[in-house]
């Protein structure tokens, strides 16, 4: 009797060393999802939070993608349904194309301003399902005329130099013609911006200095 008395009072210990460790790796398992997704910024109200404070706070092309990268590991980690993914992308995706176009007016402008930041948020912008048609073309036009802007304000300052650092024994009238005229023939796109100073500065000191360069070679044909 006592050695069946034992057995069965080891039994039941062992029962409840069972049952108190499959409570505890329970415990330890909820535990860890829950940090994981708090860790994680996974949770709707966490995400909701984050992209609500982006219209008053400033953006940049890391911001955008780490945040539309949690939303998709919110959906794939099952702590938000489908329609929340593509509501809260939504929400994210206008937020950040009112800041950036709002940038972008302001760059064009003032020339104040980051060009590649604004450059990579619009192509960022541009790829996202969740943009409408003319949001798109909105986002082309936008990159267009920066394009535009940084062939006038960067790229052709710099072809004027090199033409004129080839110096007077290179001188082709064909190109100094077609160099001046895209400095007074400005794109159509920039037209809205043309008072920006440094169009103006450009438009200015460009054309003088080729002209100058011209008069050196019409000088030099001369004393030939």
């Amino acid at each position: 009797m006592k050695t069946n008395y034992k057995q069965l009072i080891g039994i039941l210990l062992t029962g409840f060393g069972i049952i108190i460790l499959m409570l505890v790796f329970e415990n330890i398992g909820i535990g860890s999802m829950a940090s994981i997704g708090k860790e994680s910024g996974n949770s709707f109200q966490e995400l909701q939070t984050e992209i609500d404070k982006i219209p008053s706070n400033n953006w940049d092309a890391t911001g955008y993608s780490t945040l539309a990268a949690k939303i998709h590991t919110s959906k794939a980690n099952g702590f938000i349904t489908e329609d929340v993914e593509i509501d809260l992308q939504k929400k994210l995706d206008l937020y950040y194309l009112n800041k950036v176009i709002e940038t972008t007016e302001r760059y064009l402008h003032t020339s104040n301003g980051d060009y590649n930041k604004i450059n990579k948020v619009l192509a960022q912008l541009q790829k996202s399902i969740t943009i409408s048609a003319d949001d798109k073309q909105k986002i082309s036009v936008a990159l267009n005329t920066l394009d535009a802007f940084n062939y006038y304000t960067s790229i052709l300052p710099n072809e004027i130099s090199s033409f004129i650092n080839n110096g007077v024994s290179n001188f082709d009238e064909n190109k100094c013609n077609n160099l001046v005229n895209k400095i007074d023939n400005l794109n159509g796109l920039l037209v809205p911006y043309s008072n920006n100073s440094k169009i103006q500065n450009i438009k200015q000191n460009s054309r003088t200095a080729l002209l100058q360069f011209q008069g050196e070679f019409v000088s030099n044909q001369i004393t030939w």
